[in-house]
């Protein structure tokens, strides 16, 4: 987060419902279309409050935080996540930065 912006420190509480173990690592599939339907209010909400375009002073994301936006990532800053979270995640803040709206009928590309 950029120093000039001050966040709300925002508790949130996680509960896990079933424990998976850890196995072998294995290739992902291909990474499917994800319709936008499958978000709640609160998800979109907390999107649209962050990536409004009607703001001037529109936050944009860290480079750091964000890899998929460089030219050449740093493998220092490599956070490893699973690559269809990265991607719906990098897909969203797209799709609020260039429509201004949250669309839900427009589907999560497939990172083609």
């Amino acid at each position: 987060v950029p120093h000039i912006y001050k966040p709300e420190v925002q508790f949130v509480e996680l509960s896990i419902e079933k424990f998976v173990p850890r196995g072998r690592k294995v290739k992902e599939d291909s990474v499917k279309k994800v319709p936008c339907l499958n978000m709640s209010t609160a998800e979109t909400d907390l999107l649209t409050k962050y990536f409004d375009s009607g703001k001037e002073d529109r936050w944009n994301p860290s480079l750091i935080a964000f890899p998929h936006f460089q030219v050449f990532p740093s493998t220092v800053h490599h956070v490893r996540h699973s690559y269809r979270t990265t991607r719906m995640l990098i897909d969203s803040m797209q799709l609020l930065q260039e429509v201004g709206s949250f669309d839900s009928n427009r589907p999560i590309s497939d990172g083609k």
